[in-house]
């Protein structure tokens, strides 16, 4: 099996554009919503959203309004190149992981 690379699209404007644009063609979109750190319960959810929908966007999003004060943010796990190999190693991969930040468009 080839190994798929997924677009990254890391600007909300880009990530809208690209799913109203597959949505045009008729296309089914699943969503895989995570904090990034990709274990194999993720890799579960991306396999059962596949049999749901043609196409799969897996988000990597650690949102700072979800840490408390006394919560360290920067010590949050992150390993956002083994992410995508982990999602290049997913049956048939993803089509696009969505890394927006909440600061840019």
């Amino acid at each position: 099996m080839a190994i798929r690379e997924p677009e990254i699209i890391r600007n909300k404007e880009q990530m809208r554009n690209w799913t109203r644009s597959m949505r045009a063609q008729g296309k089914t979109i699943g969503l895989v919503p995570t904090m990034g750190y990709l274990h194999q319960g993720h890799l579960s959810l991306i396999s059962e959203a596949r049999k749901h929908a043609q196409l799969i966007v897996v988000s990597i999003y650690v949102n700072p309004a979800q840490f408390a004060a006394n919560e360290d943010l920067s010590t949050y796990p992150s390993d956002f190149h083994g992410d995508i190999e982990k999602l290049q190693s997913t049956p048939n991969g993803v089509e696009v992981c969505s890394n927006c930040d909440t600061d840019k468009g």
